[in-house]
C-alpha cells in the first residue's frame, strides 16, 4: 500500500506533460518522501505538481486512475486513509482526472464513500457489476474457452478422444433449475470472475480427471445459495479433501 502514491505518480509523470519535472524537483529536494507518510507522498508527488502543471482544462477527455482489488490493499484503516487522499485530491484541484476504484464492497468502504468527511459522494457513481448481464456474458466465455482449453490439454489427453465438444455440452439439466452446466456456473457466479476462476483450477488440476473434477463442483453448487457462500462452499469442499482434514473427519 506504501507504494501505492508514488506508482501512480509514476504514472501521471509519464502521461501528463510537465509532471516528470514537478515530481522529479519534489525528490531531489527531499528522497525521503518515497518513505514518508502517505499523506506527504499525496501532497508533494500528486497534489503539488498537479497544481503547478499546465493542464488543458478544456480537454473533455479527463486522465483516468484504475485502482482495481482495493479491498485486497493493506487493511481497512489503510484503505479508507486511501479514499480521503483521492477525495482530497478531487475536491481540492478540480483537474481533468478521473478514478475507477474496483473494490467489493466492504463495510468500511462503503462508509467512506457514503461519508460527508471524504466528500466523495457527490463525486462519484457506484456501479454494481453482481447479476451484470454484460458480466454474466463475459463469464460464460471465458468458461467456454477455459473448458475447450482444459479438454485440448495435454496433461487430460485421455479425454480428447473420447468426450465430444462442446465440453460440457449444452444439455439442461433438471438439478441445475434446467439450465445447462455453463449457463448455472456463469449465473451462480453473478458476474464474479473469482467463482469460476476457483472452479477451472480445481476442474483442471493435473492427475486428476476434469470429467470427475467437474461432477464434484455440480454436487457443491446449490440453486438457491449467494456467490459468496458458492466460494465458502468451494473452499470448504476442497480443504476436506486434504490428509490433514480428511483425516480427522
Amino acid at each position: 500500500m506504501h507504494s501505492l502514491f508514488p506508482t501512480l505518480a509514476f504514472q501521471l509523470a509519464t502521461h501528463i506533460p510537465g509532471m516528470r519535472d514537478k515530481i522529479a524537483k519534489a525528490i531531489n529536494e527531499d528522497a525521503s518522501i518515497v518513505e514518508s507518510s502517505t499523506r506527504t507522498q499525496v501532497e508533494h508527488l500528486l497534489a503539488q505538481p498537479l497544481s503547478e502543471v499546465d493542464i488543458d482544462l478544456s480537454n473533455p477527455v479527463p486522465f483516468l486512475i484504475v485502482i482495481d482489488g482495493l479491498d485486497e490493499c493493506g487493511d481497512n484503516d489503510e484503505q479508507t486513509v486511501v479514499l480521503s487522499h483521492i477525495g482530497s485530491i478531487l475536491n481540492s484541484l478540480h483537474l481533468p482526472l478521473s478514478f475507477i476504484i474496483v473494490s467489493r464492497p466492504e463495510p468500511h468502504i462503503k462508509h467512506a464513500f457514503d461519508s460527508d468527511e471524504f466528500r466523495l459522494r457527490a463525486l462519484t457513481e457506484n456501479m454494481s457489476l453482481y447479476g451484470d448481464l454484460q458480466a454474466l456474458d463475459d463469464v460464460r466465455i471465458f468458461l467456454r474457452q477455459e473448458f475447450e482449453r482444459i479438454q485440448d490439454s495435454e496433461r487430460h489427453s485421455a479425454i480428447k478422444s473420447h468426450v465430444p465438444k462442446p465440453w460440457p455440452a449444452d444439455t439442461v439439466h433438471e438439478r441445475l433449475d434446467n439450465k445447462s452446466v455453463l449457463d448455472c456456473l456463469s449465473h451462480k457466479s453473478g458476474g464474479y470472475f473469482i467463482y469460476v476462476s476457483v472452479i477451472l483450477k480445481f476442474v483442471d488440476e493435473e492427475y486428476h480427471s476434469p470429467l470427475d473434477r467437474l461432477a464434484e463442483v455440480l454436487t457443491v453448487v446449490a440453486p438457491s445459495s449467494t456467490v459468496f457462500a458458492e466460494l465458502d462452499r468451494l473452499y470448504s469442499h476442497r480443504m476436506l479433501r486434504l490428509p490433514c482434514f480428511r483425516n480427522r473427519a
